[in-house]
């Protein structure tokens, strides 16, 4: 009896193996001899990966030129190992290169125009952003993603912080990355941020999605798992096996305007929460207080406003300094 998922794992191993090897090769020439054409044509997932990665190599200079995996060496990954490293190599320099072209942070809504690739928010902002392709992208505070918005899609990688994105209807496919799994979509509405153990959360507010499986950088497993309006998925950055999010006590569909609803949640879940935004944070000077219940709609944006109303709820002493606001029992 064969092991077919062994099977077809060396199968996208050797496939990745292939790609990698034809774009180092060539430099990430825009000339494909005619053994690479032919390869080309073997099956869509010969294209699929030659594609993706081409896409990324092409803003890698430093490949481009090295001695060590430039033209001059015809390269072939042997192992596991290798084609990690090469893979990390390759992604690791795109996201240098476009980090010199990061948009200064601001406040109010901004067409992103095409020399701005890498979309990001300073601590204790909320900003919006127009694309180019008409869908909109509201960015909480400390957050960070890129965009490529090209003639056959639309893609984005998130990379951390939270973000609300309504995507616009046009025939081509929006997609998100973010750890191992990506986001598909033609138009739908949705959160998508890193919780504070590190997953992965996406709450549909409106349409549908499709999330896969990014197995290695340039080859997408073929399993899938959709989610509709309503629904709220999370995942190991690490390790895509997505599951329905629980409830955890915590109202965030009006995040983008700077309120929460929370019913029965420890204070410190409700302080942390609010130190996305606050400047000088908010300090609760008895730990033990963290344990306190609380409820209610918070506005956590508007710092003062929201530590004075916390220290009339528990009756508690508040004073600040320069290196926060106190909150502490009287």
């Amino acid at each position: 009896m064969t092991d077919a998922g062994g099977e077809n794992e060396q199968r996208r191993e050797a496939i990745e193996d292939e790609a990698v090897a034809w774009l180092v090769r060539l430099g990430g020439g825009d000339q494909e001899p005619a053994a690479l054409k032919a390869w080309l044509r073997e099956s869509a997932e010969h294209r699929r990966a030659y594609a993706w990665a081409k896409r990324h190599f092409d803003s890698s200079i430093i490949l481009k030129t090295s001695s060590r995996h430039g033209r001059r060496r015809a390269f072939r990954p042997r192992n596991l190992l290798a084609r990690a490293a090469i893979a990390a190599a390759i992604i690791t320099i795109v996201a240098i290169g476009v980090s010199f072209m990061s948009v200064p942070p601001m406040q109010g809504d901004r067409q992103l125009s095409d020399n701005a690739p890498v979309l990001k928010t300073l601590p204790g902002q909320i900003d919006t952003f127009d694309l180019a392709d008409g869908s909109k992208v509201t960015m909480d505070a400390s957050s960070r993603l890129t965009v490529s918005i090209k003639g056959n899609e639309r893609r984005l990688r998130f990379q951390q912080g939270r973000a609300r994105i309504a995507v616009r209807s046009d025939g081509r496919p929006f997609i998100v990355e973010a750890g191992q799994g990506e986001l598909l979509t033609r138009a739908a509405r949705f959160d998508i941020g890193r919780k504070s153990d590190g997953r992965i959360e996406i709450a549909v507010l409106s349409g549908q999605i499709e999330l896969r499986r990014l197995l290695r950088p340039a080859v997408i497993r073929s399993y899938s798992h959709h989610a509709q309006a309503g629904q709220t998925i999370v995942y190991s950055a690490g390790n895509f096996r997505p599951v329905a999010g629980l409830r955890d006590g915590v109202d965030r569909r009006d995040w983008p305007q700077g309120w929460t609803e929370y019913e029965a949640i420890p204070l410190r879940i409700l302080i942390a929460d609010a130190n996305r935004y606050a400047r000088p944070p908010i300090v609760l000077d008895d730990p033990a207080l963290g344990d306190l219940l609380v409820s209610g709609r918070f506005r956590l944006t508007q710092a003062d406003r929201f530590s004075a109303r916390i220290a009339d709820l528990f009756d508690l002493a508040l004073s600040r300094s320069s290196s926060g606001i106190h909150l502490q029992r009287r």
